[in-house]
């Protein structure tokens, strides 16, 4: 919710420029409706009774995603991540035109890769393979030391 009252206030057109105040609303309305179709495709994805084709279906019928974006996310592992990467990139646009401060910039920011931790909580930064290779390592080395030490 913060950093959709943050984009409401602060996503404002530069003064003076004529048909900025357009695309300050065009740009608002966009990213509101990436931070609402990203919370509910996290939703959706907790669910496991979803297929992929139920909740791309959802995603279009509520018209949270357009069928092109959909397309670019369908096969990949953490959609909400790249949806998330998709409004740092409008931010960032918005700061180079001069509708944001980096001031607002950076704490927008902040606020989205709140939203992208809380999309990946619970699931491994790692590797797989990597962190059971390294918890087995671990593992092998207690052992070892503790036959080491005698305890």
């Amino acid at each position: 919710m913060g950093l959709a009252q943050m984009i409401v206030a602060w996503v404002q057109a530069p003064c003076n420029i004529p048909g900025t105040s357009e695309c300050a609303s065009n740009a608002r309305q966009l990213l509101i409706r990436w931070i609402n179709a990203a919370f509910r495709l996290m939703w959706l994805e907790s669910r496991s009774d979803l297929s992929t084709d139920e909740i791309g279906e959802d995603m279009l019928l509520s018209g949270l995603l357009t069928e092109q974006e959909w397309d670019h996310i369908v096969a990949l592992p953490s959609r909400c991540t790249h949806i998330y990467q998709w409004i740092n990139n409008v931010l960032h646009g918005l700061y180079l035109k001069g509708y944001l401060s980096s001031y607002l910039l950076g704490r927008m920011n902040t606020q989205v890769d709140g939203m992208r931790g809380a999309n990946v909580w619970g699931l491994p930064s790692l590797p797989f393979p990597y962190t059971m290779i390294i918890t087995h390592m671990v593992k092998a080395h207690l052992l070892l030391l503790s036959f080491s030490y005698g305890a």
